[in-house]
């Protein structure tokens, strides 16, 4: 069976520009990635091919619409009338600004997205995307995912992984972080959603259930938080080449955490 790789997290932010300065603030490397219709996003690449994905609606009077149709939850609406990955995306602009998503990677001999799992019927239909690269280059791929909140979207690339995931001096960062280690999913059953999740990755060799409410995968762990706690914002924790825990969380103004962990 094919192999996954964790790829990214999305975390949605309400100003591009502002959240650039900020994550440049804290010592990261931060790239503007590309454009869609109404969006636009900025790169934070790592040494373990892994990435953080700054998404925002793009200024302008449109962003002011598209705000307003959140209100009557007009994305989630005609989301119901969808069958491809949209069906996952376009709810994102209804969410608390912070994380929204995260995003496995599928092997390259998967000949299709929807090879990933032919026993669910939870798939969605993949769908191709492009953005240019800063020198120009065309980047291409697929992305597919399960009509299921919490669990991932699928990624699979058509022009290769080292055009979409920049490495040596794009991934090096003052505060020297190398690569997710952690992130939380915040549920009201995190036993339900750590099976789920569990059902749809046992089979695969770098799968590993840690716990009742958290597992890993390629050697990142996924850890599923009740909701009903005090402290219910999800935190994504980040290895780097230090020697102490450092919190970053009080220089990001919206929701979510953020930690540096020493490499071990």
């Amino acid at each position: 069976m094919s192999k996954l790789d964790f790829d990214h997290i999305v975390i949605y932010v309400p100003d591009l520009k502002r959240a650039v300065s900020q994550f440049v603030e804290l010592g990261f490397n931060v790239h503007y990635g590309g454009e869609h219709v109404h969006s636009h996003n900025a790169l934070i690449y790592f040494d373990d091919k892994t990435y953080l994905e700054l998404l925002a609606i793009k200024p302008g009077w449109k962003k002011y619409i598209l705000r307003l149709l959140t209100v009557i939850k007009f994305f989630s609406i005609l989301s119901f009338f969808i069958n491809d990955v949209r069906r996952r995306i376009f709810p994102w602009i209804e969410n608390s600004y912070g994380l929204v998503d995260w995003v496995l990677r599928v092997d390259k001999d998967c000949n299709d997205l929807l090879d990933f799992s032919k026993k669910n019927n939870n798939l969605l239909k993949p769908k191709d995307f492009s953005r240019h690269s800063e020198d120009g280059k065309l980047i291409e791929w697929s992305l597919g995912g399960f009509n299921k909140k919490y669990s991932p979207l699928l990624i699979k690339d058509k022009t290769g992984i080292d055009h979409r995931i920049l490495s040596e001096n794009h991934s090096k960062h003052v505060n020297k972080a190398t690569g997710i280690k952690q992130f939380d999913l915040i549920s009201n059953d995190p036993v339900r959603v750590s099976q789920t999740l569990a059902n749809l990755f046992e089979d695969y060799s770098n799968y590993q259930k840690i716990s009742t409410s958290s597992f890993s995968l390629s050697g990142k762990t996924i850890s599923i938080i009740n909701s009903s706690k005090k402290n219910k914002v999800p935190c994504i924790q980040l290895s780097y080449d230090g020697s102490e825990v450092i919190d970053l969380s009080s220089k990001i103004s919206y929701k979510v955490r953020l930690k540096l962990i020493p490499n071990i």
